[in-house]
C-alpha cells in the first residue's frame, strides 16, 4: 500500500529514564580455575553505582586489587560497588564456585559504552566494530543509531519521546527504518500496543486526528547484543550452538565455514530509531 504522506519526526527532550546499561566482559582463564577480565573507564564515573553480574555462582571477586562481597542475584552472583573504585584500566579476578568453560559477566549501571573504532556495516545486516570499548558517563541525548550512541550491549528496553504533526486524520502508521525486536507505541498517553516486526506497521483501532501528537516509543533490543557470540564471523547466525560461542566449526555452520569461526571484530544486531513515519 502506497503511503499517503510522510511525517518526519525528531526526538525532543532528554531520555525519560536512562536505561540500566550493560558491558559484556570477556574473561580469560587464570591459575587455579580463576578468570580475569579487563575494561577501560572514563574518569567521570566516581558517583555512579555499578554492579558486576555473573551468570554463575562466584566464590570470590577482586576488582582492582580490592576484594568485594558477593550476593545471590537469583541466577548467579552479583557485586555492587562505586565508580570511585575504577581507574582508567581496570582488572577483575573471580573464581566460579563450580568449574565452567566460559563464564558470562556483565558490568551494569547508568553509563554509555563507546567503541574506539567506528561501527560499520557487517554481515547479515549486522553492525561490526573492532573495539575496544570504554565506559563513559551517561547523558540525556539520543542519536538514531542506538548501538553507536552507547547501547551496544543493552539488555533492557529504551524509551524515547517525540512529537509529530499530521496534516489529516490517519488510522495506520508505519515507522520507517526502526530496528528493534519489538516496538511499543503510546500516543498522547494512550496505549497503542506492541509491534513485533522491526519494519512493521502499528495499526490503530480508531483514527488519530490531524494535528500535533506526543509519542512515547519503547524499543526492545535483540538478545544477541547482550549475549553474543559477538565474534562469530557471520555475526548473528540463523542457528546458534555452543560451538558458535567457542568459535569451532560445527553442524550449525555453512559447509564452507572456516574451522575457526571467531574473528577479532565484534558484531551487533542493529538497534535504531525511526527516521520518519508514514501514514497509510
Amino acid at each position: 500500500m502506497k503511503p499517503r504522506f510522510h511525517a518526519f519526526w525528531a526526538i525532543n527532550g532528554p531520555l525519560e529514564t536512562h536505561p540500566l546499561n550493560s558491558l559484556l566482559l570477556e574473561s580469560a582463564p587464570a591459575a587455579n580455575g580463576a578468570f580475569t577480565a579487563r575494561f577501560q573507564a572514563a574518569d567521570e564515573l566516581d558517583s555512579v553505582a555499578l554492579q558486576l553480574v555473573f551468570a554463575d555462582d562466584i566464590s570470590s571477586l577482586i576488582v582492582n586489587g580490592k576484594s568485594l562481597p558477593l550476593e545471590n542475584s537469583g541466577e548467579g552472583s552479583a557485586a555492587t560497588f562505586s565508580g570511585a573504585e575504577l581507574s582508567g584500566a581496570n582488572l577483575i579476578r573471580f573464581h566460579p564456585a563450580q568449574k565452567t568453560e566460559r563464564p558470562f559477566v556483565w558490568l551494569k549501571g547508568l553509563f554509555r559504552i563507546q567503541s574506539q573504532t567506528p561501527f560499520v556495516a557487517g554481515p547479515n545486516h549486522n553492525l561490526r566494530t573492532n573495539g575496544p570499548f570504554s565506559v563513559r558517563p551517561a547523558r540525556n541525548g539520543l542519536a538514531r543509531n542506538l548501538v553507536a550512541d552507547g547501547f551496544p550491549f543493552l539488555q533492557t528496553e529504551l524509551t524515547a519521546n517525540a512529537e509529530v504533526e499530521f496534516s489529516e486524520a490517519i488510522s495506520v502508521l508505519r515507522f520507517n527504518g526502526v530496528e528493534a525486536d519489538a516496538v511499543h507505541l503510546n500516543v498522547d498517553g494512550k496505549n497503542f500496543g506492541w509491534s513485533g516486526r522491526p519494519h512493521g506497521e502499528i495499526k490503530f483501532a480508531n483514527q488519530l486526528s490531524a494535528g500535533k501528537h506526543r509519542l512515547k516509543i519503547r524499543l526492545v533490543p535483540n538478545s544477541f547484543n547482550g549475549f553474543g557470540p559477538h565474534h562469530y564471523y557471520l555475526g548473528d547466525w540463523q542457528v546458534i550452538s555452543p560451538d558458535q560461542f567457542r568459535g569451532v566449526k560445527n553442524f550449525a555452520d555453512a559447509p564452507d565455514a572456516p574451522l575457526k569461526t571467531h574473528i577479532a571484530a565484534w558484531h551487533f544486531r542493529r538497534f535504531q530509531l525511526s527516521d520518519s513515519i508514514s501514514a497509510l
